[in-house]
């Protein structure tokens, strides 16, 4: 590599005499993160290096933050740098004081700039989600919360939750704990400023359907381990089934359950996803999908289910929205268990499963009505459709 530096800079620093927009775009860091500890000495390179550091806050311990609160009293600029700020179990112990909570209140007061808290703790009930924290200047800032914990998470964790107007989405990374009886918590109706919700939990606990009253959401990723969508969609609340848009739903369910009229009073839904080897979903179930102003639509089912002749009755009538542009249609079918290349010939040396030739035939038929309509077709679908190719070869 040839050197471009002139004799002048030799032996001298090169970045000082780059220009303020490069230096940044270098410092920006999108791979790598520094630490507040590993910014450089050099002086002219702090305001740059700064940015990077600071983006990502990561805190390991209450006492930690605590003196963060101090930290940023005595540097009011290193406040607003702080982009994401994670807050992990403390190694030591909690320690329930309220100079800690001063502290702590203190701390995420000086984060006016903060789009993403997140909380990885044992009790999450606790000091970090108490009415006092959740009205600071990050939870106002903040847009996302995600909550994650060794343990089931109480549904009362989150009572506090309309305090923290900024905060659009939640992701909690953790099943939430089963209650049975009356509600744990009191949820106000002011929870609506929740758009996105990414969660883990059971509808026959009744603090489910105390929680999703009041919400408003426009996107819900539900995790279930129950199959009964019916009673799913029905404990959602009225108001969530009117304005949510997108909605995808999945179930480690063992058991069998029909799919037919539960999505009837969804309004305004445009995408949906239903992840489940267990449904059996019958065509009155896409009967009701045909007022609905869907733009996709995802399923997931075994090879010899009717789901793909189901779907090509659907696309291929009068009654499949206009708005609909994309299908997609995960298939469990057999794999060739080759780990080279693909190799059609012995793919065709395969012996043939019926059930899985007559859901080739039918990928092949709907991939063509989608054709026709102008409408996307992916998934793993396509497994099935290169398995008839090959035979037709």
């Amino acid at each position: 590599m040839t050197s471009t530096l002139t004799p002048m800079h030799c032996g001298r620093d090169v970045f000082s005499h780059l220009p303020p927009e490069l230096l940044a775009e270098i410092f920006r860091g999108y791979g790598t993160l520094l630490s507040p500890s590993a910014t450089p000495v050099c002086r002219s390179l702090l305001p740059y290096t700064r940015l990077n550091a600071y983006k990502t806050l990561q805190v390991d311990s209450d006492v930690t933050l605590a003196a963060l609160g101090q930290v940023l009293r005595g540097n009011p600029h290193l406040g607003p740098l702080v982009v994401n700020l994670e807050i992990k179990e403390d190694s030591r112990g909690s320690h329930e004081t309220c100079w800690l909570m001063d502290s702590f209140a203190a701390a995420l007061d000086a984060l006016r700039d903060v789009e993403t808290i997140t909380i990885r703790r044992r009790d999450l009930s606790t000091l970090l989600l108490d009415e006092r924290i959740m009205q600071t200047a990050a939870f106002q800032s903040a847009h996302t919360l995600v909550l994650s914990s060794p343990e089931p998470i109480p549904f009362s964790t989150l009572r506090y939750l309309h305090h923290a107007k900024g905060i659009k989405t939640v992701e909690i990374q953790t099943p939430m704990k089963y209650s049975p009886g009356d509600p744990s918590g009191v949820f106000e109706g002011n929870t609506c400023h929740v758009e996105k919700l990414i969660i883990n939990a059971e509808p026959h606990s009744a603090d489910f359907e105390a929680f999703f009253e009041y919400m408003t959401l426009s996107e819900l990723n539900l995790r279930s381990g129950t199959a009964d969508l019916d009673r799913i969609v029905q404990s959602l609340g009225e108001s969530t089934r009117t304005t949510l848009r997108s909605f995808n739903f999945s179930t480690t369910s063992y058991l069998s359950h029909r799919l037919d009229t539960a999505f009837a009073g969804f309004a305004s839904l445009e995408h949906l996803t239903v992840w489940s080897m267990q449904f059996e979903i019958t065509p009155l179930f896409f009967s009701t999908l045909s007022v609905l102003p869907l733009k996709s639509v995802h399923f997931l089912g075994p090879h010899e289910s009717s789901l793909l002749s189901d779907l090509i009755d659907f696309v291929g009538s009068g009654d499949c929205p206009e708005t609909l542009t994309k299908v997609t249609v995960d298939l469990v079918v057999p794999r060739l268990q080759s780990a080279g290349p693909y190799d059609p010939q012995q793919e065709r040396d395969l012996p043939i499963d019926y059930r899985f030739w007559r859901a080739g035939e039918d990928a092949r038929v709907l991939s063509m009505v989608c054709r026709r309509r102008g409408i996307t077709l992916s998934g793993s679908i396509r497994d099935a459709l290169r398995f008839v190719t090959a035979f037709r070869r």
